[in-house]
């Protein structure tokens, strides 16, 4: 399974080269632009511009989901995981 997030935030420093937010800044951005209204101009808008509004996601939850695939709890559609939903989908999978 590949996993394709846009940016990942988390950690607990700033740092520009590697870009890099942490998870106070990270959250915020996350929040707002994962708002739908910022997401339909997202999807609406051309590549490059578009992927400028998408919502960043945590590295914990790309972690999860990682691990999440790795033990089978998760299936990956299309061998991908391409949107932060899909991603943050497949890491609140616990297993039962």
């Amino acid at each position: 399974c590949i996993l394709k997030p846009t940016f990942i935030y988390g950690g607990s420093s700033f740092n520009v080269n590697p870009p890099r937010l942490p998870n106070g800044i990270g959250g915020i951005i996350e929040a707002l632009l994962g708002l739908y209204p910022i997401q339909a101009l997202s999807d609406s808008l051309p590549d490059v511009l578009g992927v400028a509004f998408e919502a960043p996601v945590n590295v914990d939850a790309v972690a999860r989901a990682i691990v999440n695939v790795a033990t089978g709890l998760c299936e990956c559609p299309n061998n991908k995981l391409e949107s932060r939903e899909d991603i943050i989908m497949a890491a609140s999978l616990r297993e039962g």
